[in-house]
């Protein structure tokens, strides 16, 4: 008998004899790599308004033509319509999950997820005219942000269901979702500043030009699966086809599939899953959104410093989410661990940032 680890060494060895460092060699690579530019891209465009709403609403001085120096401020909005600014892409974002999931399963990944980037670099273009017009215009903006960036996630899992093989999906998901840390520090670090030099409009001009070039590159190279790529290799495509086995199929023979609903939603993993997925994000996305106003409000950081603390977290997020995909891969290659104790211990560990955030609010009131 031939032992799974031996039968997917065997297989690497179809997959093409490149260097690591030669991804683009390598088709299933090259789409990780645009995928990871990708998410790159979508929490620029996401957090970019995190820190320029910092910068649209403090005062700063002008000089006039006869010399004299006055103090301006373009917006004077409360910590109220602050908040339902910052909150309303997460209106859009709620709506498209699970619609999005049967889109990319329709039309193909490529496209839904190529449309989510494209379409929210065209709205953060227009976020200047639109807060300059009317705050209700800016706040639909957001939600239209919301709207296209929700379907990413989803689509992300059809393309993986196509593209990558099951002993490389750890460390493929891992260099992609390493993409959202990078995002978050180049974004956060970027508006502030940008935000400083030269005003709050660039700030979303110059991240609304990236996200419109990735998206170029991406509806060029990108296919939704390994057969319609004309460049891929036949190495490397027996070897993802072999890996898939059964589970590759066709996406017009994957819409046939009918699912179990109801036991679905009465299974009680599912709804554990679910239950952590909200308490993390709860955290994750509260301190995303609002620590940037929060150290310039209450600690009077300036704009730059403001958008480099709130980006540290995420530094150190980019460099242990690759050593993770890394790991885990390992333990479920060598049988140490299986996938489902690797995912059980992976959401434990993020009570240890239930704890520091406790420990902060009792610290900020006693």
């Amino acid at each position: 008998d031939i032992s799974p680890s031996r039968d997917m060494a065997k297989l690497e060895t179809q997959s093409g004899k490149s260097p690591v460092w030669m991804f683009w060699r390598r088709r299933r690579h090259l789409i990780t790599f645009l995928m990871f530019l990708g998410f790159a891209n979508i929490y620029m465009l996401r957090v970019n308004l995190n820190v320029g709403i910092v910068a649209m609403n403090s005062s700063y001085n002008v000089t006039l033509s006869n010399g004299t120096v006055v103090e301006k401020q373009d917006f004077n909005w409360n910590s109220k319509m602050q908040g339902v600014a910052l909150s309303s892409f997460f209106y859009g974002y709620t709506c498209t999950q699970l619609l999005a999931g049967w889109l990319a399963t329709r039309f193909g990944g490529k496209i839904v997820f190529g449309l989510g980037v494209f379409v929210t670099a065209l709205m953060t273009l227009v976020t200047p005219l639109a807060a300059n017009t009317s705050f209700y215009l800016l706040v639909a903006v957001r939600i239209i942000e919301g709207v296209f960036e929700g379907g990413t996630y989803p689509c992300a899992q059809a393309i993986y269901a196509q593209w990558a093989p099951p002993q490389e999906r750890s460390r493929i998901t891992g260099v992609t979702f390493m993409g959202i840390s990078v995002g978050l520090v180049v974004g956060l670090q970027l508006s502030g500043i940008i935000g400083s030099l030269f005003g709050w409009s660039p700030i979303f001009y110059i991240t609304g030009v990236a996200g419109l070039a990735w998206s170029a590159v991406w509806f060029y190279v990108a296919k939704n699966c390994p057969d319609e790529d004309p460049h891929i290799s036949a190495e490397e495509l027996k070897f993802i086809k072999d890996s898939l086995g059964d589970s590759h199929n066709d996406l017009k023979e994957t819409i046939k599939i009918k699912h179990p609903w109801g036991k679905i939603l009465t299974c009680v993993p599912l709804w554990a899953l679910i239950l952590s997925n909200f308490c993390i994000n709860w955290g994750h996305y509260t301190i995303l959104t609002l620590l940037p106003m929060f150290m310039k409000d209450i600690f009077d950081y300036q704009l730059a410093n403001a958008g480099f603390i709130t980006s540290v977290p995420y530094i150190v997020m980019a460099i242990t989410m690759q050593f993770a995909g890394n790991l885990a891969d390992w333990l479920v290659n060598k049988n140490i661990l299986s996938a489902t104790m690797v995912c059980t211990y992976t959401f434990s560990l993020y009570i240890g940032t239930a704890l520091y955030l406790i420990s902060t609010f009792v610290n900020f009131f006693i």
